[in-house]
């Protein structure tokens, strides 16, 4: 049996049926393609990364004397022509969440038809099946806990596969038409913290079970301590598959209560690939349809501020810059950021999201839209939009002796914990007039209070025009 294995968001060995199955039937072809038809991948870090995983993934199948075969251009027209060039005679892949990945996977399927090869998509690539309906209906559930509580009960995890032993390449199918040079698409390029790549995704996974899972419950939210698992760009590429971190996290020691909790962190991630199964415009389109009259402002200055960390909010600006210099950012300082760009400079939720979409090594289309919506107030299970980050209260929260803010905020290295949050207020010349402080740092870009009161206000004229 001479197969095609299409790697997409799977860049990894073990626990990955597609390839499984088709090791077991004879030859395969592994293949990639960068797809710049599909919308949902800028070319930003995300995209950086890949290249390297990708490279990753080429050296472990040259250790069967197998190897990857990367493309670009239409995935279904490149698979239809790979496949009959190698005489293939099916294409294994997972299945994809989003409408545009549904469309390609019709139009593969019809294509490979006419070629006289079949289209195997295994499942998806999830803990729990996105396509669940909510029990006894027709819909998708909305809220996460009941969805959360009903998949823990009533799914069992799979255990994850093994890697293959053995993935026999095609008899000599020589360089195919198109087909890149996976060596050139790796970049000299600093992830720092991070190694991409399943072996480096692995590492992680021990490395956070052994030094970090005990007291994650507790100590999650504070970013200047580390307790968070940091696998999110990992699971981003699928370098490491949600089951085999659940199956080791339930071979852990460490308390119960923290298991649970991380468990709790992952089933965010299968409920936003719930979502955007069922509702593939929430990319741009607010899940609350009604949201769609918001009122956001054009501050393009402030959004520039935002985006470069020169928003005078210490809080802010250290998770921004943290982004700028890493490609990543603590989970709660990306509340608390997304918070102030929304309803502090009343900048629209998917400005934001855009932005992450090109900054992130961990960007995932679902979890990106679902998060930004939970923030602004319009997801299905948002926080209500009059719950609004107050950035100076959060950093002295869970940042109190500026250890964070001081990692990302050199200028602010010498002050005190007391002030290290709140450096200058805030004045009332106008911006021409105004002057940076001693040390560089800007004052706020707006006053906390007002533009709390501004954002309540426009919440209050949108919920007037909703008949």
């Amino acid at each position: 049996m001479r197969s095609i294995v299409w790697f997409r968001h799977n860049l990894r060995l073990s626990d990955n049926r597609p390839l499984s199955l088709a090791a077991k039937e004879g030859g395969v072809l592994p293949v990639y393609v960068h797809d710049p038809t599909l919308s949902l991948f800028p070319d930003g870090a995300r995209q950086r990364w890949r290249k390297r995983s990708l490279v990753e993934l080429d050296r472990s199948l040259r250790v069967w004397g197998n190897r990857l075969h990367v493309f670009s251009g239409s995935s279904s027209e490149i698979l239809s022509r790979v496949a009959v060039r190698v005489r293939a005679e099916k294409v294994y892949a997972f299945r994809g969440l989003t409408g545009e990945d549904r469309a390609l996977e019709e139009r593969l399927e019809r294509d490979l038809m006419n070629a006289g090869v079949g289209l195997h998509l295994t499942g998806f690539d999830t803990l729990y099946p996105p396509d669940l309906a909510a029990e006894g209906r027709s819909s998708p559930w909305k809220i996460f806990t009941p969805y959360h509580r009903f998949c823990r009960q009533a799914f069992l995890p799979e255990l994850p596969l093994p890697a293959p032993s053995r993935v026999d390449p095609l008899p000599s199918p020589g360089r195919l038409e198109g087909e890149e040079n996976v060596g050139e698409a790796e970049e000299v390029v600093a992830f720092v913290g991070f190694e991409p790549g399943e072996a480096g995704a692995t590492s992680r996974l021990q490395e956070f079970l052994e030094d970090s899972l005990t007291g994650y419950a507790s100590r999650r939210d504070f970013p200047g301590e580390a307790p968070t698992s940091r696998l999110s760009p990992h699971l981003a590429s699928g370098e490491i598959s949600v089951r085999e971190i659940v199956h080791r996290l339930q071979e852990s020691n460490a308390p119960r209560k923290d298991r649970e909790k991380f468990l709790e962190e992952l089933g965010w991630r299968e409920f936003s690939a719930h979502l955007l199964f069922f509702h593939p415009e929430m990319l741009g389109e607010p899940l609350k349809k009604e949201w769609a009259t918001m009122e956001w402002t054009s501050d393009e200055a402030g959004f520039l501020a935002w985006r470069e960390g020169r928003t005078g909010v210490p809080f802010v600006d250290a998770g921004m810059r943290e982004l700028s210099k890493t490609g990543w950012m603590h989970n709660r300082v990306r509340m608390v950021a997304a918070s102030f760009l929304v309803k502090n400079l009343g900048v629209s939720w998917q400005s934001g999201a855009r932005w992450f979409a090109e900054t992130l090594l961990d960007y995932d289309p679902a979890n990106n839209a679902a998060s930004w919506q939970w923030v602004a107030g319009c997801g299905t299970d948002a926080a209500p939009f009059f719950r609004i980050f107050n950035p100076v209260l959060q950093g002295q929260r869970y940042d109190p002796h500026g250890d964070y803010v001081r990692r990302f905020l050199p200028e602010l290295t010498a002050l005190s914990d007391a002030d290290i949050h709140v450096p200058r207020k805030r004045s009332s010349s106008p911006a021409s007039e105004r002057s940076a402080s001693p040390n560089g740092y800007p004052e706020p870009l707006v006053d906390l209070s007002e533009s709390r009161e501004a954002a309540l206000r426009r919440y209050r004229r949108l919920r007037a025009s909703v008949p």
